[in-house]
């Protein structure tokens, strides 16, 4: 819940609200819909399909999916490099915008990334889709939780964060320090004479 809440924030902020509750309705503790006359911005962990009969009309809407297909056990992706779980809600949303962001981090490091915007260089926030308007609207509304945009390209590079997802996990819940783990990618000048 508290990932929902960062965001529903961030969302507050990038629309104009003046609270988190003209902002957010949330349907269960994995998902979270924002309503306005303009965009459906949906943070979506399970139950697409629930989430789709219950916000009406998606055509012309952005959905914002963190989805992680995973088996019953939550042990593997059912679902991985020939498809992803982005890719199957754009298909069973077919008029929306489907953009995958927010799956790549744990939400037990939202709020301190969140905390500490403007003291330093932000971590990574991977993010992808095939509508660079909606890419956009993603973009901002990454920045405005705290992090810096990534953008991975199409929606069909989600088959390749949907497992590095798993990555991050491993590293967040099993491994040492703590689940409060981001990243951040870097580019260098490209040296020669090596």
């Amino acid at each position: 819940m508290k990932a929902l809440a960062i965001v529903a924030v961030a969302l507050a902020a990038s629309v104009g609200g003046s609270s988190m509750d003209d902002l957010l309705e949330v349907k269960n503790i994995s998902v979270s819909i924002h309503r306005s006359p303009r965009d459906v911005y949906a943070f979506i962990s399970n139950g697409e399909n629930d989430v789709l009969k219950n916000a009406g009309s998606v055509s012309g809407k952005i959905i914002v999916t963190c989805s992680l297909p995973m088996n019953a056990a939550n042990t593997k992706l059912v679902v991985a490099h020939t498809s992803s779980g982005a890719e199957q809600l754009a298909r069973n949303a077919r008029r929306a915008s489907v953009i995958s962001a927010f799956g790549t981090i744990p939400s037990e490091v939202l709020f301190a990334v969140f905390n500490a915007k403007g003291s330093g260089a932000p971590p990574s926030m991977l993010y992808c889709g095939n509508d660079d308007q909606a890419k956009k609207v993603v973009a901002r509304l990454i920045r405005d939780v705290g992090f810096d945009p990534t953008d991975a390209g199409p929606l069909r590079s989600a088959r390749y964060l949907e497992p590095f997802t798993m990555l991050i996990a491993q590293l967040a819940y099993e491994g040492e320090g703590g689940p409060a783990l981001a990243y951040r990618f870097a580019r260098y000048a490209e040296e020669s004479g090596i």
